[in-house]
Parts: structure tokens; sequence; C-alpha cells
């Protein structure tokens, strides 16, 4: 049986990860061209960017990061089963979208205003609707800024 302190190294760890994450995205060849990848598939093959294999380095550390936060899933409930993460999978992705996704910071944000509130819903209401909660606020942002919280404006053409 795994130890209970793992709890409280779980998110010294995540803070770890994301600290280099951001670290390997500004700092680095490999990121900055992940960064360019992203933000324009064509412009970058133009500068000289191998697109191909930027996308094969994409794939592969979020691989590696979903493959970590599984191993760290599993240790904070203490047993596996193949469908453990698929609340979180649905709420990581509500995430990204009430921060913006085309927002580098913006699925921080989003996941933060998720975790507050679950724990405020849970503390002052009731845990039952804490899944609920998630799609409640995912559905105002979206009513308020369809872009999400940090996203472009969405232009209205015609």
């Amino acid at each position: 049986k795994i130890d209970a302190n793992i709890r409280v190294l779980i998110p010294v760890i995540v803070f770890i990860l994301m600290i280099s994450m951001h670290i390997f995205l500004t700092r680095t060849r490999y990121g900055i061209a992940i960064r360019a990848t992203s933000m324009d598939l064509d412009m970058a093959s133009s500068l000289g960017i191998n697109s191909e294999k930027t996308i094969s380095i994409i794939y592969s550390v979020g691989s590696c990061l979903g493959g970590f936060a599984g191993i760290l899933v599993a240790a904070y409930y203490e047993s596996l089963s193949f469908d453990i993460g698929a609340m979180m999978g649905i709420k990581s992705f509500i995430a990204t979208i009430i921060g913006g996704l085309g927002s580098m910071y913006g699925h921080f944000v989003g996941g933060f205003i998720l975790g507050i509130s679950e724990s405020l819903a849970q503390a002052y209401i009731s845990s039952a609707y804490k899944d609920a909660l998630a799609f409640i606020i995912l559905i105002i942002i979206l009513f308020v800024r369809p872009a999400g919280l940090l996203g472009k404006k969405i232009e209205k053409g015609g």
C-alpha cells in the first residue's frame, strides 16, 4: 500500500512538471519550434522548421505526460481501472475550453477555476453537484466569452 504522503507529494510533482514544461516550451529550440508549429504550420515550415519531426515530438511529449499523469492518478487513488481518468479527462478538456484554446496558459487558469469552484461546492453545497458544476461553469463562460477567458476574441464575419 502506498503511503498517504503521496497525496502531498503529487501537487509538488505536478508543479515541477508545469515549470519544466514552461521552460521547455519557452527556452529550448524544440519548444520554440513546437510553439511556432502550433501557431502556423505553413509559416513554421517555410522558416526551416521540420514540421513532421516537431509534430512527432509533440505527440511524444504529450504521451509521456499522459502516462505520467496516469501513474500519479493511480498512486492517488491506490487503484487501477480502465476508466479511472474518464471524468478527469473531460474536466481537463473543460478547463482548456474555459481558459481559451488559443492561450498557452489558459488551461492553467481554467483548471484553477474548476478546482476552486469544485472545492467550494463540496464544502458549502453538496459533493453530489461538483461534477455538474464544471459543466455549468463551461456553459456560462461560453455564453459570456465564446473563445474562453484568455482566448482570442472571435470576430463576427459576414
